[in-house]
């Protein structure tokens, strides 16, 4: 049987899942030369950093309280299988991964692979977390669908002008 992940956990993991996609975008901004691309990725780094304190607001209040939760070992291994199939989940690897982009389409396309795969995974762990509390995993769900919507923009803008 797989060890179950806690919500504390699961919180944790969006923590660094957060911090990753700031660094990446961070990262991006100062290395793109299209003034248009850098301000995206500004902007974006800026989100995560909200995303980030939201995070840190919920881990406060539930690692606080950890309670056992009655959900089935399959869909804790689904999480768990989610969580390691994300791209940013490993410390520092935003900044790593943003290291060796040389073009903004590349960039562009990573960083909506990265909104789509966190939208997956905080649609998948919103069922765990306390009824009183889904509501911000909806607000933050809404937020990543509005930066894969900026990032989509960009990138057809990007091929507009090619």
């Amino acid at each position: 049987m797989q060890p179950r992940v806690s919500l504390c956990e699961l919180v944790e993991i969006a923590v660094e899942i957060e911090r990753n996609g700031r660094a990446f975008y961070a990262e991006n901004a100062k290395n793109m030369s299209t003034p248009a691309i850098k301000d995206v990725f500004a902007y974006l780094a800026g989100e995560e950093e909200k995303h980030i304190s939201l995070f840190q607001k919920l881990a406060n209040a539930l690692c606080a309280e950890e309670t056992a939760s009655s959900y089935a070992d399959d869909y804790y291994a689904y999480i768990n299988a989610l969580a390691g199939e994300h791209v940013f989940t490993k410390q520092n690897s935003g900044y790593v991964r943003a290291q060796n982009i040389t073009k903004a389409g590349e960039a562009l396309d990573i960083g909506i692979a990265f909104e789509k795969d966190s939208i997956l995974f905080y649609e998948t762990m919103k069922p765990l977390f306390p009824e009183e509390e889904r509501y911000m995993i909806d607000l933050l769900i809404e937020e990543e669908k509005g930066h894969f919507k900026t990032l989509r923009e960009a990138k057809d803008a990007l091929l507009n002008h090619l």
